[in-house]
């Protein structure tokens, strides 16, 4: 797997902060990616070019509570993102 950041993203500091939290630090490459330049491959990733992005097999997934969902799928846990049934109000 693969996650596409900018250091300066706040939102790719949350999926991060969830990689190494979930102990993924040495499943998932993470590539520093320039957004705004349309000549880098990025843009073949992801049209939008907006980060984080996470490329696991063929699948892009390109939202940051949708990466951390992930993680937690991954590792078993609802650690990031909490079951809608826990949620729910009474």
């Amino acid at each position: 797997m693969r996650l596409y950041i900018t250091p300066t993203s706040p939102y790719a500091r949350i999926t991060r902060v969830a990689l190494i939290e979930d102990g993924l630090s040495d499943t998932i490459e993470v590539i520093n990616v320039t957004t705004r330049a349309r000549d880098t491959d990025y843009f073949n990733i992801t049209p939008l070019a907006r980060v984080p992005a996470l490329v696991d097999g063929d699948t892009l997934i390109a939202d940051t509570r949708d990466i951390c969902a992930h993680f937690d799928s991954i590792t078993k846990t609802a650690r990031w993102c909490l079951p809608d049934s826990t949620t729910a109000r009474q």
